[in-house]
């Protein structure tokens, strides 16, 4: 190591002798003589080694002289008028002026202005790093780069396209488990005449008298299609009774065949339905915890792909034709939370990756246009049920899905903002060297080596503190925003999937319903993008909540004028998409880079409880009343509105680094 470092010093050493010499020869232009007094100023400071050293001959060595190793090439150097010198020359001005002002972010990018001009002038990049003595933030040094050329496009389109993997794999369950309309499998279905008149089928079914005397726990709807009447007085005399009904005749106009029908999963059944994606959204929870932890991203995106492989193919052997009627079950409900700790892997690392690869400014697009791509996600597996009706087939067409994502691993970025919170500054380079030349930008290695050494100083400070989960509750604001976005989280995820589970009832067709979802979900997303950057972030997630709690809580009233509930369905869907998308930007923007990914992984893993309950809403709080669930999600949202008007406005903010930046955020109350 000495021996290298006095390698680099002699050929300092010849550099600032060549210099020296041509200080002695421009006594006329006075400005290209200061720029190169500067220069050898920068070179003395970075490798400690001084012309005016007298041993500088006995410690070096004889210098070489650099004009005779160069061959002579024809220049390319950039032809410059009077008017851009003297712009350039106030660009330097002003920075200089907001030195003084202690404005160093301001300070940055009008000497980045002026070298947008005259990159030739080593006054300028010299001015530069002097930003770096206010304590620059990642975001001011990540500007001098480009925070949004055509590097952080085309990473973050791929990005993107990783997002439309997570919804085919979540509502993939909405077609495999849809329940079709379904009535008791009478005695007369089997027989070989059909020549049988409705009254005798209606027969069979229980009266209203008959379903609030005996089955006061579920709604007439669900008393006549899953209970019979034997022993009919009407034809043999006996006393009627109502008993539960064993096999169903299932309705073939939309479906050729789902899980629901071949495992007869409605009625007293149902929890069998429920059960499974109670376990798929484990499965999320899982997933959250897991791979919100570890931080080495990339590595986790590239194993989120196999593993959602593995678990589409599980699933796909589940049919009991294969594996047996006695393992199909579980081997399915495995598959599934395979699956769902494969989307968590996915959809977390993608988001915090895609916000941590621009700059603030791009942080709002980035949060929304990947929500976008999660629609898009959902029309596309719209097409491949419209096509595949039979759920076994299904599944199996969606199991290779993935497989051309798992070369995304060597093409996707790693954030250069993680890389700096775990101190590997030799990679981060190297990144920021190769989005300078993709964005044709320019590196200063000398800016950058000055951002390390005050970043370790930071790194320093805190050494001794936990950056893990215990470290969101190291201090009373963090430990106040970790449990409430914890909370947001839970009710959003409760109303979201909640409502978006059952969108195959809003119409008759269940396709179109479903496509009509995803649009309205889109069309949410745009009306976040246009307002979330005028209205900032607290104040237009409260009034998505509020507009959603209201719609819930007044259900009863509305139906009275809207009889039917794709209307309300729609509104609902509406509101919970734009308050959902907001909660994800939310909090990306207040947890800091040190516990980042560790913050949102936690508040992903507590949601899916919210998630798990409206699973179990849909499936057996509808059984009671069909608006049931509906209220739940009225209240649950109403106190999450009051609870965010603690939460501080990030709008604008750069994104906090450390627990302390939060700290210095503070609340609103």
């Amino acid at each position: 190591m000495a021996q290298d470092q006095l390698k680099k010093q002699r050929l300092v050493y010849s550099i600032l002798k060549f210099l020296d010499r041509e200080i002695q020869t421009e006594c006329g232009n006075i400005e290209r003589r200061e720029s190169i007094e500067v220069a050898v100023q920068c070179l003395e400071a970075s490798f400690d080694v001084s012309l005016a050293n007298p041993q500088n001959d006995s410690i070096y060595g004889q210098h070489v002289d650099l004009l005779s190793v160069i061959p002579n090439k024809s220049s390319t150097k950039k032809l410059l008028t009077d008017d851009m010198r003297q712009q350039a020359d106030k660009f330097k001005n002003q920075g200089n002026e907001f030195i003084k002002q202690e404005k160093y972010k301001e300070a940055l990018e009008t000497y980045n202005a002026a070298i947008q001009i005259d990159s030739n002038n080593a006054i300028y990049y010299c001015n530069r790093s002097d930003t770096q003595t206010g304590k620059m933030q990642f975001d001011d040094f990540y500007e001098t780069v480009g925070v949004f050329g055509p590097y952080q496009k085309i990473k973050y389109f791929l990005l993107c396209c990783t997002n439309l993997l997570p919804p085919v794999m979540v509502y993939a369950w909405t077609f495999i488990a849809a329940t079709p309309p379904f009535q008791c499998k009478l005695p007369l279905h089997d027989s070989i005449s059909n020549n049988f008149t409705n009254q005798l089928v209606s027969s069979y079914m229980p009266s209203e008298i008959q379903c609030r005397e005996s089955q006061k726990s579920i709604s007439l709807k669900e008393c006549q299609r899953c209970f019979q009447v034997v022993n009919n007085s009407d034809y043999d005399g006996g006393i009627s009774e109502l008993n539960p009904c064993r096999s169903f005749s299932f309705d073939r106009t939309y479906y050729q065949s789902t899980i629901v029908e071949d495992w007869s999963m409605v009625c007293d059944r149902v929890s069998l339905k429920s059960t499974v994606q109670i376990v798929f959204f484990v499965g999320y929870m899982v997933g959250s915890l897991v791979f919100g932890v570890l931080s080495d991203k990339r590595p986790i995106m590239g194993v989120s792909f196999v593993l959602m492989f593995v678990g589409g193919i599980v699933c796909a052997l589940a049919p009991e034709d294969l594996i047996g009627h006695g393992t199909s079950y579980p081997f399915f409900a495995f598959g599934r939370f395979l699956l769902a700790c494969a989307t968590r892997g996915i959809s977390i690392t993608g988001f915090v990756m895609g916000s941590e690869i621009v700059g603030p400014k791009q942080r709002l697009f980035a949060g929304i246009v990947i929500k976008y791509f999660f629609a898009l996600g959902e029309l596309l597996l719209l097409s491949f049920a419209l096509n595949i009706r039979t759920w076994r087939t299904l599944n199996a067409v969606l199991a290779v899905v993935p497989v051309p994502f798992i070369f995304f691993y060597f093409i996707l970025p790693e954030s250069p903002r993680w890389l700096i919170s775990e101190q590997r500054y030799d990679e981060a380079g190297s990144i920021f060297h190769h989005i300078a030349e993709k964005n044709k930008t320019h590196f200063d290695p000398i800016l950058y080596q000055r951002f390390v050494r005050e970043d370790k100083k930071r790194v320093a400070a805190n050494q001794n503190l936990n950056h893990g989960c215990k470290a969101l509750f190291r201090s009373k604001v963090m430990g106040i925003i970790a449990v409430n976005m914890s909370y947001q989280w839970f009710v959003q995820n409760l109303v979201f999937y909640g409502i978006s589970q059952n969108t195959g009832s809003w119409l008759p067709n269940p396709y179109i319903a479903f496509g009509a979802s995803a649009v309205v979900e889109i069309l949410a997303y745009c009306v976040v993008h246009l307002v979330l950057d005028r209205w900032g972030r607290k104040i237009t997630y409260c009034l998505f909540v509020v507009a959603l709690s209201c719609t819930a809580l007044l259900v009863i009233p509305i139906q009275i004028v809207f009889p039917k509930d794709s209307k309300i369905n729609s509104a609902l869907k509406f509101f919970s998409s734009g308050s959902y998308v907001i909660i994800y930007i939310y909090a990306n923007e207040t947890f800091p880079t040190q516990g980042r990914n560790t913050g949102m992984g936690v508040c992903s893993m507590i949601a899916r409880l919210g998630a798990i309950i409206g699973t179990f809403s849909n499936d057996h709080l509808t059984r009671a009343w069909q608006h049931f669930p509906i209220v739940v999600y009225g209240v649950t949202s109403l106190f999450a509105m009051l609870l965010a008007t603690v939460f501080p406005e990030t709008l604008n903010q750069p994104l906090p680094q450390t627990i302390e930046d939060v700290e210095r955020m503070g609340l609103a109350w």
